[in-house]
């Protein structure tokens, strides 16, 4: 009985040194795919969740409801695009880190598959 005393509370001193304090975010992160980003895998789902309320049919100057209209203002003012909800000053558009670095990388290279 003496021994295995102190083996348990080794044990338990482990285990409680072991835990982490991880959120729940932290826990359920999908992986930032951002090797190769397209507007078809990455983007579409961007613009259509966060964008295309307001920039869509006929309504707005940068139209984003398609490949090709958004190819064409990116085409024209891709930084600006980049530049203005990357750092979440456009009508309350929140980026994750991950949507910022996939959105730069397409505006970059605005790619469609």
């Amino acid at each position: 009985m003496r021994k295995t005393l102190p083996i348990l509370f080794v044990a338990f001193i482990l285990a409680i040194c072991s835990c982490k304090n991880e959120s729940e975010d932290q826990l359920t992160a999908v992986p930032c795919d951002s090797v190769t980003v397209t507007y078809s895998q990455q983007i579409k789902t961007l613009f259509d969740g966060k964008c295309i309320s307001c920039h869509s049919g006929g309504a707005n100057v940068c139209e984003l409801d398609t490949y090709a209209n958004a190819k064409q203002y990116v085409d024209q003012f891709g930084e600006l695009l980049y530049n203005m909800v990357a750092n979440n000053t456009h009508q309350g558009v929140n980026l994750t880190p991950c949507e910022k670095v996939q959105l730069q990388k397409w505006v970059a290279n605005p790619i469609q598959q």
